[in-house]
């Protein structure tokens, strides 16, 4: 195997053939993405949802399913607080539908997660159970904080919503880009 060769012509000469950076570079960054595709949703990772203005949050229990919490679908268009909500166990490709998705264990870095029996199991047990939705005190990505970190949190809520600060959210975006917390979405 030849070594690569740098050029000052912004030339990258590999076993006999010129490549430019750029074109190297492109190769370099489909190979981590197909890398990153492939990587498989483990029981406990946070999966997001994206749903356009928001996300929806789920928590991943293995064999393609998901816990997830919301309002009930009649009152998923009026459910800013105070309403009942549901605990669910569905497949992943149903909850998501045609939205894009993503493993997003950012919050890993800030808090320690449980231990992935843990996390499914408390999820698991919470199926059926009824609680009460607020947009901004308890919603889906709280829930599902909850059940990886014991900690409820929403930075969706807390970064965008409730300040009206859409930079915040931008930057969190950003930031796990260049840290590499941002996983490939499906």
């Amino acid at each position: 195997m030849q070594d690569f060769y740098f050029y000052t012509e912004n030339k990258v000469e590999f076993s006999g053939n010129v490549f430019s950076t750029f074109t190297l570079f492109i190769y370099l960054n489909l190979f981590f993405l197909v890398n990153r595709f492939l990587q498989k949703s483990k029981p406990g990772d946070l999966i997001e949802i994206i749903r356009g203005n928001y996300s929806h949050w789920a928590v991943y229990v293995g064999n393609g399913y998901v816990v997830h919490f919301g309002a009930p679908k009649s009152q998923s268009g009026s459910s800013i607080g105070g309403v009942d909500g549901i605990v669910m166990k569905e497949k992943l490709e149903d909850v998501a539908g045609k939205d894009k998705w993503r493993v997003n264990n950012s919050l890993d870095k800030k808090y320690k997660p449980l231990p992935p029996d843990e996390i499914v199991k408390k999820a698991c047990s919470l199926v059926g159970v009824s609680l009460k939705y607020h947009l901004t005190k308890y919603n889906c990505e709280h829930f599902a904080t909850e059940m990886r970190y014991g900690k409820a949190e929403s930075r969706q809520t807390d970064g965008f919503c409730c300040s009206n600060n859409s930079w915040s959210r931008i930057h969190s975006w950003t930031s796990e880009i260049l840290t590499g917390n941002f996983q490939l979405l499906r």
